[in-house]
């Protein structure tokens, strides 16, 4: 478990893609984001979070994906953690229905749901801009950001179909999180990437969504 903030740990990188399994912790209750497929010779996501709890005496209570791309959720990933975790909540936003997870109890919300460990707010906010099934996962004052391109209007998928989310819809979203914070009287002072390649510290979150409306281009 390598330590981001408090109660929020990365447990790995797994794929080719690098994508990162984390682990949200309060009390002994934890939630795991992210069900990544991990290459042969690689303690597997679940392996890791079990590890986790044997250390700690923790229980995890909900399991939780902040989009719907093969690099963040591998179906026999989700079945292993699921499996692991028996009692674990597995929950996802309305679009992940198109993944056909249906042998699986998912309970799908739309746009905002909140959740709880150990009396501590969990929130999962849909905010599509990178992809249609974009959730950002707020917690402990820092939110996960999944692969949202910051201080840029920009998406690496645009111009690609139906993957690309239109300017219109990336605004509404970064609208939407400036309002959770007015309307849940939120402080984020941390923004995490999934990846673990973007990492910002003392931020006036905002601030930092108002910039993100900028047409700035960095690839």
């Amino acid at each position: 478990m390598d330590p981001w903030s408090d109660g929020v740990y990365l447990l790995g990188l797994y794929g080719d893609q690098r994508a990162g399994c984390w682990m949200l912790v309060n009390g002994q209750s934890a939630a795991v984001i992210e069900m990544p497929p991990y290459n042969p010779g690689q303690y597997s996501p679940t392996i890791a979070a079990q590890i986790a709890c044997e250390q700690h005496n923790m229980l995890v209570e909900h399991l939780l994906c902040t989009h719907s791309h093969e690099d963040h959720i591998s179906f026999e990933t989700l079945r292993e953690l699921h499996k692991a975790f028996p009692n674990a909540k597995i929950s996802l936003q309305n679009g992940f229905k198109a993944l056909g997870l249906e042998t699986l109890p998912v309970q799908y919300f739309d746009n905002l749901l909140r959740l709880d460990l150990s009396g501590e707010p969990l929130y999962l906010v849909h905010a599509p801009k990178h992809s249609w099934t974009d959730t950002v996962i707020v917690f402990k004052g820092v939110i996960l950001m999944g692969d949202w391109e910051l201080n840029t209007i920009r998406s690496i998928h645009d111009n690609k179909g139906k993957q690309s989310v239109p300017p219109s819809a990336k605004l509404k979203s970064i609208d939407v999180l400036c309002r959770f914070s007015t309307e849940h009287n939120y402080i984020i002072h941390k923004a995490f990437s999934s990846h673990a390649n973007d990492r910002r510290e003392d931020i006036d979150f905002v601030e930092l969504m108002k910039d993100t409306k900028a047409d700035r281009r960095f690839w």
